[in-house]
């Protein structure tokens, strides 16, 4: 394979990791976060909360072990996120 065709189909693969500011949320990020509990974990975005004016202030984890995917994290608790392939069209 060329290097210029090697190039051009690796600038089209989705990078993972883009990162991206906790008030940027999307569904689908992927992101770090420390729980109530003091356990750090890393999560997906089923779903975001936004008070009554529309500002962020928490998200829904998809469902794992160990996470109640029904109570909302605080935006406050998230370490680290980034942009996933997933998300990147939403």
């Amino acid at each position: 394979m060329k290097a210029s065709t090697r190039e051009s189909v690796s600038d089209s693969i989705p990078q993972p990791c883009d990162p991206v500011a906790p008030n940027d949320l999307r569904v689908g990020d992927q992101l770090i976060c420390e729980l109530a509990t003091g356990r750090t974990i890393l999560a997906r975005v089923k779903r975001l909360e936004r008070d009554i004016g529309g500002q962020l202030v928490g998200f829904f984890p998809c469902a794992q072990l160990g996470v109640d995917s029904s109570v909302a994290i605080e935006v406050e608790r998230i370490e680290k996120a980034w942009r996933s392939p997933e998300s990147k069209g939403a």
